[in-house]
């Protein structure tokens, strides 16, 4: 009984993990091309 608990907890911090791993990156990524439009408009109009 306590094992599978154990085991159904560690499944559920993994996809914890992942989930949080995944929101991380899609931050990342929008921060990122919000980023570059405004830096790349100004090297062109440069």
């Amino acid at each position: 009984m306590q094992r599978k608990a154990a085991h159904a907890l560690l499944a559920s911090e993994r996809g914890l993990i992942d989930v949080q791993q995944v929101l991380y990156w899609r931050v990342t990524n929008a921060l990122l091309k919000s980023n570059q439009a405004p830096f790349t408009n100004g090297l062109i109009t440069n």
